[in-house]
């Protein structure tokens, strides 16, 4: 009984490398929310997000999509807003418009860790 809004365009901050780091990138789940959703108008025709369908699961069952990246952002305010990333090139050459519980967590991954280009060695 979940559906999940997915960023499918990364959203870029030129100016500042923590808040760009910090911006949602191509991958990320923003929301999940229940099946029939009354969604608005720019999330269903937006081309910065599609909506993932996963019928018959607890949006429970998916709030891992929704972790944060582990540390503290006193200390590094590079961390990202999500930890987690779906694979949207695997799901768009699928072709599938509904999801299984199973089918959406094998597209879920850890994020690689960053490089901090301040840091020598």
């Amino acid at each position: 009984m979940a559906e999940m809004l997915l960023r499918v365009v990364d959203k870029i901050n030129d100016t500042d490398d923590a808040l760009n780091a910090q911006c949602t990138k191509r991958g990320d789940v923003i929301v999940i929310c229940p099946d029939g959703w009354p969604w608005s108008e720019t999330e269903r025709t937006s081309p910065d997000w599609k909506i993932v369908k996963v019928p018959g699961v607890a949006v429970d069952d998916l709030t891992g999509f929704l972790a944060e990246e582990p540390g503290d952002r006193l200390t590094n305010p590079r961390l990202r807003r999500r930890g987690k990333t779906f694979d949207v090139q695997a799901w768009e050459t699928a072709g599938s418009s509904a999801l299984s519980l199973v089918q959406a967590l094998g597209l879920m991954s850890t994020k690689a860790a960053q490089s901090d280009s301040k840091v020598i060695g």
